[in-house]
């Protein structure tokens, strides 16, 4: 207050506005306009939310529009195109994690199928080993029953 009781207005600066808080911004307006709300009432609305004067929030959202013959343009509700490329890395790095291991588990399950061939042979050769010595010995006893 200056002296005579009349207010010295102090211009706030205002803390810097992030992207969250410029989409919030954006959506609320957009939403607003497509329900029919007016822009006042829009602005009121996204600066109780942010903390921040309507004032403010007006001021920014013409920041953050180009308009070009009546149409709006929103610039600032663009992707972040380096966190869609750090996560579609992230999705390249992890599919070919994935591959790897398909490949790995591909050639454990050829060698496994090899090593149950090779048993199944094995056990079928024991089987017929087994078969003819059954006969032999059936033939040797009749021989001997005779």
């Amino acid at each position: 207050m200056e002296d005579g009781g009349q207010r010295k207005e102090v211009q706030d600066v205002s803390r810097p506005w992030t992207m969250k808080e410029d989409r919030f911004l954006l959506s609320v307006v957009d939403q607003g306009r497509q329900l029919g709300i007016t822009p006042s009432r829009s602005f009121a609305k996204a600066a109780m939310k942010l903390k921040r004067s309507p004032h403010d929030c007006i001021i920014r959202w013409k920041a953050l529009t180009v308009r070009d013959k009546g149409s709006v343009t929103i610039t600032a509700n663009r992707p972040d195109y380096s966190h869609l490329r750090e996560r579609i890395r992230q999705l390249e790095q992890k599919l070919d994690t994935n591959q790897t291991q398909l490949r790995e588990l591909i050639k454990e399950n050829r060698r496994m199928r090899d090593e149950m061939r090779f048993f199944e042979i094995m056990l079928l050769e024991e089987y017929q080993l087994l078969i003819s010595l059954l006969e032999k010995k059936q033939s040797h006893a009749r021989l001997h029953h005779y």
